[in-house]
This record gives structure tokens, sequence and C-alpha cells, in this order.
């Protein structure tokens, strides 16, 4: 979030320079993470009088000015704005001078009329969207006064990382309150006061909210006499500070106070409110809203509206409908402060794929305390800037009132974790200052949390806030409390552990992959309906397609992997992952969870030597894993050639078996499986069912061979269809190794 140091200083001194408030900042716990210098924009332009205005001699939409800019003689301006005539007061940028967006003003000529700079209009300083004309100044200024005299001022700019929980920093006024305690300065609330006239008796804003748990309160204010126009020039530069563009002064007053407290408002046209109602309720099925936006929504009972006696004018929280907004014909006002539940914001935000800076705001949690200030803020400007005269006061619904919270410190608590000798009347002082009351009871503290505070919720946020007034760098080094854990792993993680090592010393690189994946893999993996790995947990809410379940096995992760890779010039693979699967079981809310192992292998077995080229990986790899898992955790594992999963290439494949039990498959991948990486090379997978469950087998020291190697090439005549293991066997049973 962008915070204007000039605007920060509207409600708090600030007693240090920039670089040292963002330093301080970060070390109260508000990260941030940039600091931006921002020179005045305006510094090089200048107010100019027009002298005179002549039609060009060339072309009939052009004219030909003389601009007095205080240099001792006037400049020769070509213009094309339909309102710029003699006598104006007007924003000029000299040739060789840049406009506030970066472009340089040159001079040239324009159907053969010298031009010596440009005569502004309002978008093209960045401080309206009025392009129909040139801005008309009335300062009275000399010729020649800097622009920056009026408009723009240098500022800094900080960037503030604002975490989820604290959504009462998504204001100025909320990271104003942080820097009043931290530097023990007065904080100055904004200015609310309604001038001498302005209030009027209006006929009360008729409000019913039918959802109490969707919207606990709804605070209406009815504004008459509106003149909707461009907006002040100081609102306008404010709000371009933040990277806003104004509209209308009434849409630039609802974004100033929702940059200034947080608190989001809407601003709906009074007229086109059936019967003058506001409903708060749940959308009927099938109900219809186009937003602001022009986007067409259909909605659900699961989305809350602001209705007016006819259908829905708003998706509350989100953004208003087109049918009841501002335009430049609006006279009445209904302004909008409400509360709204977190989950019910984000649950239609990401229905209908909407997100605006009210969503991001209510998604986090809205306090009565600051939409009361908001809309008595809003109603203020709305005076000021728009002629309008306000309801003597507002109308304000509480269908669920706010429980007020209380939670018990104790000092020696605080004191204990922090490694200090607080006494109770400091800690009351600290967490005064971030308006949390504290008044003794007993050897207690029993402070009371202001509702804008929604991440305070136990005794230890309390001493949270305690440590990071006190300073994190004045809590001493040594720890007074102090504590002796003691733990070892479990058989099962001692024996994962030895896995894991296995592995490692086999060549193997542990990968991590997502919990979820798309269910597609196991069609493609042509799995048997009655396959456990069928058996998956589908989400509710599925961020992407292609993330709709959690995963059931582990080989999907490692296909993306293998992917990644190949796409990226890495075709040398040895990866494995040890994780979690799980399988929906019927009848019960949880799942089983148990832990697997898969293996990857592609490429080459070893690299190539000068006696031999690199041999490719093949079968026989993933049997001497098998074989070395076997002998690591002493199971009694043996290889069975018939029976694989069909996404493994028959013949070229393998079950592991634990006495009558499958504990685990191997083989060459099916080639169709990959056929978008159009790989020359094989691809074998292994996968485990069960990768532990018995001790790892003592470590032993085995000697070096006394003597060097020797190689016998021995060709045996067998029967056609003979496996392998058969004379393995055969040869074992000899004695032969």
């Amino acid at each position: 979030m962008l915070i204007s140091l000039n605007w920060l200083r509207d409600y708090v001194e600030v007693p240090v320079p920039a670089p040292r408030l963002a330093e301080d900042l970060t070390m109260l716990g508000l990260n941030v993470e940039g600091l931006t210098h921002r020179p005045n924009p305006f510094a090089a332009l200048r107010i100019g009088r027009v002298l005179s205005a002549l039609r060009h001699p060339n072309a009939d939409k052009l004219t030909v000015c003389t601009v007095d800019i205080g240099e001792g003689r006037p400049r020769q301006i070509v213009c094309g704005a339909p309102n710029v005539r003699a006598g104006l007061e007007v924003p000029v940028v000299p040739a060789g001078v840049c406009l506030p967006d970066g472009t340089l003003i040159k001079e040239g000529k324009l159907r053969g009329e010298r031009s010596e700079g440009m005569i502004c209009s309002a978008i093209e300083l960045g401080l309206g969207a009025d392009a129909s004309g040139i801005m008309e100044l009335a300062f009275g200024a000399a010729p020649g006064t800097p622009l920056s005299a009026h408009f723009g001022e240098e500022d800094w700019l900080l960037e503030i990382e604002v975490t989820p929980n604290r959504p009462d920093q998504l204001g100025v006024y909320g990271i104003a309150r942080e820097v009043a305690a931290l530097y023990r300065a007065p904080l100055r609330a904004p200015d609310t006061a309604l001038p001498p006239g302005s209030a009027a008796a209006l006929p009360p804003v008729a409000v019913e909210i039918r959802d109490p748990e969707g919207c606990p309160r709804y605070i209406a204010r009815r504004l008459r006499g509106v003149t909707v126009g461009p907006s002040p020039a100081w609102l306008q530069a404010r709000l371009a500070t933040v990277g806003l563009r104004a509209i209308n002064n009434v849409v630039d007053v609802t974004n100033y106070v929702l940059y200034e407290t947080g608190h989001p408002l809407h601003a709906f046209d009074a007229a086109r409110l059936a019967e003058g109602r506001i409903v708060v309720r749940r959308a009927a099925a099938g109900e219809r809203l186009v937003t602001l936006d022009e986007q067409e929504l259909t909605l659900t009972p699961e989305d809350l509206v602001i209705a007016d006696a006819a259908a829905p004018v708003a998706l509350a929280g989100i953004m208003g409908g087109e049918a009841s907004k501002v335009a430049e014909t609006t006279r009445e006002l209904v302004l909008e402060s409400a509360v709204f539940a977190p989950g019910r914001i984000r649950g239609s935000r990401r229905r209908h794929g909407l997100s605006s800076e009210s969503s991001y705001r209510f998604e986090r949690g809205a306090a009565g305390s600051m939409a009361a200030l908001a809309s008595a803020r809003a109603t203020a400007l709305l005076v000021a800037c728009a002629g309008a005269q306000a309801a003597q006061a507002s109308d304000d619904v509480v269908a669920a009132p706010a429980v007020p919270r209380r939670l018990r410190l104790r000092p020696a608590r605080v004191n204990a974790l922090m490694g200090t000798a607080l006494g109770p009347d400091a800690i009351a002082e600290l967490l005064g200052r971030l308006e949390l009351t504290a008044a003794p009871a007993g050897e207690e503290l029993l402070v009371a949390v202001p509702d804008f505070r929604v991440d305070i919720g136990e005794e230890i946020d309390l001493i949270e806030e305690v440590a990071r007034l006190y300073g994190y760098g004045a809590v001493p080094l040594e720890n007074r409390m102090r504590n002796s854990l003691h733990g070892a792993l479990s058989p099962a993680e001692r024996a994962e552990a030895a896995l894991q090592e296995l592995l490692v010393g086999q060549g193997c690189q542990e990968v991590l992959t997502s919990s979820f994946m798309d269910e597609q893999h196991l069609d493609a993996m042509g799995l048997a309906a009655e396959d456990p790995r069928r058996r998956a947990v589908r989400l509710r809410n599925p961020l992407v397609s292609f993330n709709s379940v959690l995963r059931s096995s582990l080989v999907p992760g490692l296909l993306d992997v293998l992917i990644t890779n190949f796409h990226r010039g890495q075709e040398e693979l040895r990866v494995y992952e040890l994780g979690r699967v799980y399988r929906a079981r019927a009848g019960e809310a949880l799942p089983e969870e148990p832990r697997q192992l898969a293996l990857l292998l592609t490429g080459h077995s070893a690299p190539a030597h000068w006696s031999q080229p690199a041999a490719p990986v093949s079968l026989a790899d993933l049997r001497g894993i098998v074989e070395a898992i076997a002998a690591r955790t002493q199971r009694p594992l043996t290889i069975s050639y018939e029976g694989a999963d069909p996404y493994l290439v028959s013949g070229a494949s393998f079950r592991v078996l634990e006495g009558e039990r499958c504990v685990g498959q191997g083989g060459l991948l099916r080639p169709a499986l990959l056929a978008e990486l159009k790989q020359k090379r094989e691809v074998f997978l292994l996968e485990f069912f069960v990768p532990y469950g018995a001790p790892s087998a003592p470590a032993h020291h085995t000697p070096l061979p006394s003597f060097p190697a020797s190689r016998r090439d021995i060709a045996l005549l067998v029967p056609e269809g003979l496996r392998w293991q058969a004379i393995a066997g055969c040869i074992s049973g000899a004695g032969g190794e």
C-alpha cells in the first residue's frame, strides 16, 4: 500500500526524516518495502495569462495565442482548445520542459505558425479526466509564477506491506495511529464538522437489513443539492499521489475517504432507487445485476446484495450497479457506509471474478467505528466539494450489535516472555498508545480492545503489542524464561531418514511437488475404476481446473517435474519424492493420508568413461534400487514381472511383492503419456505404496577387496521364455553371487 508522507502529516507530526521513518516502521512490524522521493511534478511549469487569442489563418480549430509567462516578452502558443480566450489565467508548459508524465514539449510550427509551448488541460497535468478544454485558473497569480505554488508538492511515498490480519492499516489514518504510538505524538482525527447551515431536516432513508449475519450494520446518509463536477485541485492532487485518477467530486470523495480511513463507501443516486429504499438481503437465484464496469452478473442465494424496492443495485462490498450510479444529472445522494461479513464478500468476489479496493478491505474485516467515521468524513467533504446539504444525522441501522472485547493480561506473563521487568502501569501506558485501554483487575490488567483491531483475540496478541512498542531491540538478549526440551525421532522417522539417505546414495535428488493434481492424469494412467488411486478427494472451490483434486498418487507430480525439466533442456534426471497422498474413505469426512515413495529415472545410469560409452538407464537400475531398499530395511521383497499398471510397458515392468502383498511397482513408462515431449530417451518409474515399515539394518563395515576385479562373460543356451530370475536363482543356489 502506498502512503504519502504529506498526507500522513495531516494526522500526526512526524519528527524524523522519511528514511528514518521507514526504518522505524519496519521495526514496529509494518514492513516498508520501498521508499520513493517524489519531486514536485509542476516545478518547471508556469502560470500564464493569455494576452490575445486569434483564429489560426490556416486552421479553423486552432487559435494563435500570445501568453505572458513572466519572461519580459510574451510567447506565441498555438492552442486547439475551444475555451481559450484573452484574459484567461492558464497553466503553461514552456518549450523544452516536460509534462508531469515525462512528455517533452518542443518548439515547432503548427500549420505554419510558431508555437513556443503548450497551454494544458486537466488531463494533461494528471489533475483530472477533463480533456474538453484548457484549465481555467483563478489564483490571481503574477504571470510566471511556478505552478507548483498552487499544485503539487514534494513528497515521499512509502510502500508498506500490510498483512491480512491488519485491515486497520489499510488507510493513511491507520498508519498515522501507529506513527503516533511510536513517537508519542498526538493523533488528529479527520475533520467531520459540517459548516453552519449545511445540515437540514431531510427525510430518513428507509433501510432494512434482512441478513444480519452478512451485514451487522448499515449507515445511510441523505444529501441534497449535489452538483456533480470536477473536484478541487487539492483533492485531485492528493489522489494522484497514490495513483488514482480523478473522475468527479462525488466519486473522488468516496475514493479519498477509502484511502484515508481504510473503510469503503458507495454513493447511490437517490432518484434511481425504487421507492427510495435500501434493502440488504441475499440475492434470489437467477437475479441479474449490471455492475459499474458493465458486466452482467447472474446472482445466487450465496450473494449479498444491496437492493431497492424492485431489484439489486449493488453487489455488497464489491461493486455498485450501473442502474443507480452517480451521473452529471444527480442532485440527491444516498451515501452508504456499512459493515459486511468477510466470508460473504470473499465468496462473491471469487464466484464472479470481481475484485475491487472495497472487496480487498471488506474481506479482511471492517469495523463499525470506522464505518461511522468514514460516513461523517465523506459527508463533510461532499458538503465542501459538491455544495451538498446533508441530513442532520445518518440513518444508522445496527442489526447485530458488536460484542465488546475485553482480555485479561498478566504482567508476569509479559515479563516472562520478554525477559523484562515492566510494571503494570508501564504496560498499560504502552497499550494505551495503541488505543488499547488497560485497567487494573487484581494482579492482572483488563484490556478493552477496539473493534478495528480484529487481529487481537488472545493474551499473547496483547503481549506482542507491548513488545512492538517497547522495541524489539530493547528486549534483553538473555531471556529469563528458560526451557529445556528434549526430543528424538520416532522409529518411522528414523526409517524414513535411512531410506532417503539410501536414495541420495543412489544418485537421486529429492523433489517436492504440489499436493493438488488434475483428475485427468488418472484417466491418462489407465487406472481401473476399483483402483484405490481413483478415490480422489475433490476440492469444492479449486483455484484452477487442473488442480481440482488432492493427489492420490505421486506419479503425476513426478511427470510434471519431468516435463518442466525437458522443456528447459535438462534430460538427465534421477529424482524421488517421499510424501503423502490422499484417498477418500466412504462414509468418513477425512481421507486416508498414507506416505508413499515414487522415483523417476531417465538419461544415463552413469557418466561416460574413457573405456566405454555412457550406459542409458535401464530396468536393471530400478531393480537395483528395489534390492538396495530390501537390504537396507531388511524386508523380504521379491520381484514379479506380471500384473503391473497399464501406464507401464508390459514386459518391461514389474511388481514388488512382500510375501503375497504388492507393495510397489516399476517399469518403463508408456511413451503415449509424454507424447507432447517427443523425447527419444526412455523414462522409468518406480512407485512404492508402502515406503517403510521395518527398522533399518544396522550399519556394518565390509573390507575393501584384496585383489583386482576380473570379468567373465558366460554365454548360456536356455529355452525361449525362460526368465532371468530362474537363472539367477540357480546360480545363487550353487553358491554364486
